[in-house]
């Protein structure tokens, strides 16, 4: 029997995912030294995604919830489907594991850091620079954002960060047992910040390694920019009002940052600007979940 690194749970959250999720699959399949069981979440795909990667050589359980639950409700299903009792793997299907020994390097970090809740891989672009090195999370300021991007050149052996990107994570099976898992009301975007400042505040370290390298496709199922300046500007207002110290001061910036947005010329011809504002009144309402592109999808 070949020696195993370790074992651990992936769940995968599908929606119209085209051919990602097969390739992803087939990356799964090939990792090596790891006893892996894989749970792909369904959120009602409908372009056949599903079914192309039923030929995929790795075997994985399916869970179809019939309707779009967003990243984070997808995900909640996946925690609650499996015991929580090894490490788990969220990955997104447009990620792309480029080392057969990716998981078990994951999974060696997280042994050799016992006070680590969650690790992160050095995340690749199409054109080869590293996406991000750092993150902020100055809730205070209403300020959310990566550092250092789309550099070239190789990632730190392991960095701790404020947050890491929720395209790929590991998590500690004690870090999701006492943290919890994805706040669904986000349904997508900020979601794995609120999960790094919540393990942080619990004690947890979060980090990043080069170790370990991934592709990522930037997908198409997520849909538009647009879409993405709604969510964004309504969930970073739940995401400070969860965490910041003050009561007034971060309101004051994000509006002042929210207007700034919508005022630039781009973001008027895109459309992008009517979303964010959308968005915006929409977290002032206290309306959370799916947003009004996503909202048809949910129902069953």
């Amino acid at each position: 029997m070949p020696r195993t690194a370790g074992s651990c749970d992936a769940v995968v959250v599908n929606w119209n995912s085209g051919e990602d999720l097969r390739d992803l699959l087939d990356d799964l399949a090939r990792q090596r030294g790891v006893d892996l069981h894989v749970t792909v979440v369904d959120n009602g795909s409908s372009d056949g995604s599903l079914e192309r990667a039923r030929g995929t050589a790795q075997e994985f359980s399916l869970i179809a919830t019939g309707a779009n639950l967003g990243y984070t409700g997808g995900n909640g299903v996946g925690f609650r489907a499996v015991a929580l009792d090894r490490p788990v793997l969220v990955v997104n299907p447009d990620v792309r594991l480029l080392q057969p020994d990716a998981l078990a390097q994951l999974l060696a970090v997280l042994a050799e850091q016992p006070d680590l809740g969650a690790i992160a891989p050095a995340i690749r672009a199409e054109d080869g620079t590293l996406e991000h090195l750092g993150s902020i999370a100055d809730v205070d300021r209403a300020r959310v954002h990566h550092v250092d991007t789309f550099v070239a050149g190789p990632a730190p052996q392991l960095t701790d960060l404020e947050w890491i990107d929720g395209a790929a994570i590991l998590f500690r099976p004690e870090a999701l047992r006492e943290v919890g898992g994805f706040d669904e009301r986000f349904f997508l975007f900020q979601e794995e910040v609120d999960w790094c400042l919540r393990a942080r505040a619990a004690g947890w370290r979060v980090a990043l390694t080069g170790r370990v390298e991934v592709g990522h496709r930037r997908s198409s199922s997520f849909g538009s920019s647009q879409k993405g300046a709604y969510y964004y500007w309504r969930n970073l207002y739940l995401l400070c009002a969860k965490h910041a110290s003050s009561r007034v001061v971060w309101r004051v910036r994000w509006l002042a940052a929210l207007l700034g947005f919508a005022r630039r010329r781009r973001h008027l011809r895109s459309g992008a600007s009517a979303r964010a504002l959308r968005g915006g009144l929409d977290a002032l309402r206290g309306r959370w979940g799916a947003g009004p592109d996503d909202q048809a999808a949910t129902a069953a």
